[in-house]
């Protein structure tokens, strides 16, 4: 079936919050996006897109919560400030509510268990990445195809042989041209998170491959495309971006007596 419609989802990159999450027990960076609807022709949007609501991740361990439309937040093209400032500006009564959020919690994660979620939650988004990627490309592509393969082929339609070299050669030359693209695409948007997951969470590349591969099929090609990409662009990103930890841009959640 040539023509496939349907509706769209994308994420829209709205700001930054300062928030207190459950399962890295951290007042962190929240960053928040408005997930927005369209319908789409074959992949290619048709009208304009529709907020329905607004949700914000994690920055430290990716977990991903609803967000309040009338929360404040420092608009994306604003640079983010520190920690200390961004409470004040988007959240000022945080620091008066940890205490109570400490007793809203009955059991605090261990190191084991707020591992495996932080690894769960990063290889869900990014198999959405990947997705994202793929359902974008494959679309533009696609409609490249029948503009341009087609008509060439028939072009070259000299005879049955040739016409069929000349369709095979055309179909060959998409689908490496999509590979490369979502490889590049999704490589660039995952080593930029996974700069931020590792130095933050203590959490090693090995742990990472090994909870994948644990998952299943689906994860198993998710470790192999990181494993062919992001890796290899991990220390650029981190030698981009200011990922150190410190007192100034993360507040420890008080530790609970046993």
């Amino acid at each position: 079936m040539l023509i496939v419609w349907g509706t769209k989802v994308r994420l829209r990159e709205q700001g930054c919050r300062a928030d207190f999450c459950e399962e890295c027990l951290l007042v962190s960076k929240t960053i928040v996006s408005g997930v927005e609807q369209i319908g789409h022709l074959y992949y290619i949007p048709i009208g304009f897109y529709k907020e329905k609501h607004r949700i914000g991740e994690c920055e430290a361990c990716g977990r991903v919560t609803e967000v309040l439309p009338a929360s404040s937040l420092v608009p994306k093209n604003v640079r983010c400030p520190e920690m200390m400032e961004l409470v004040a500006r988007t959240n000022p009564h945080l620091l008066e509510q940890l205490p109570t959020l400490a007793d809203s919690i009955d059991v605090a994660f261990s190191a084991k268990e707020r591992t495996y979620h932080v690894l769960e939650n990063f290889s869900c988004r990014a198999n959405q990445v990947l997705d994202d990627a793929r359902s974008g490309i494959t679309g533009w592509l696609g409609l490249l195809m029948i503009l341009l393969a087609f008509p060439v082929a028939m072009a070259f339609a000299i005879s049955d042989a040739t016409g069929w070299v000349a369709s095979v050669a055309s179909l060959l030359a998409v689908l490496w041209v999509r590979k490369v693209l979502i490889h590049r695409r999704s490589t660039r948007i995952l080593s930029k998170r996974l700069s931020i997951l590792l130095p933050s969470s203590g959490i090693t590349w090995n742990q990472l491959e090994q909870h994948l591969l644990n998952s299943g099929k689906s994860h198993k090609r998710l470790s192999k495309h990181l494993a062919k990409g992001c890796y290899m662009n991990l220390s650029l990103e981190l030698s981009r971006l200011d990922v150190r930890l410190s007192d100034s841009n993360r507040l420890n959640f008080p530790s609970r007596a046993a």
